[in-house]
């Protein structure tokens, strides 16, 4: 299994005065990772997110992804930007190829995550 290092932009955040006191909240986000494909190849794909109300974004309007700078779909409010730091992928990841789910997608579900409270 090769070894992937994923690549992203710094995020873009907005700073507002929220109740008296300032916030950063990220509007945009972009990186590099790996997408699975059917014949069981790896290939890279540029992801971005960009948030619904970047205007004010202490406002959760959820988020706009783009893959390979096309829209590819829109989620609601509740949703919040993680920083992954690892991710590990098992048998069943790879086993999607013969499964009936759409590839190309990014796998991996066991991840380490870091979140700013």
């Amino acid at each position: 299994m090769p070894h992937f290092k994923v690549s992203a932009s710094e995020p873009i955040i907005k700073r507002s005065l929220i109740d008296g006191e300032e916030e950063e909240k990220i509007i945009s986000v972009e990186f590099t990772v790996p997408e699975y494909n059917r014949d069981g190849t790896f290939k890279l794909a540029k992801y971005s997110y960009q948030a619904n109300n970047s205007d004010n974004p202490e406002i959760d309007k959820g988020w706009t992804i783009f893959r390979n700078d096309e829209k590819m779909l829109s989620v609601e409010d509740g949703y919040v930007i993680v920083t992954g730091k690892y991710c590990g992928i098992c048998s069943t990841d790879l086993a999607r190829r013969f499964l009936p789910f759409p590839l190309p997608q990014i796998i991996g579900h066991e991840a380490v995550i870091f979140i700013k409270f």
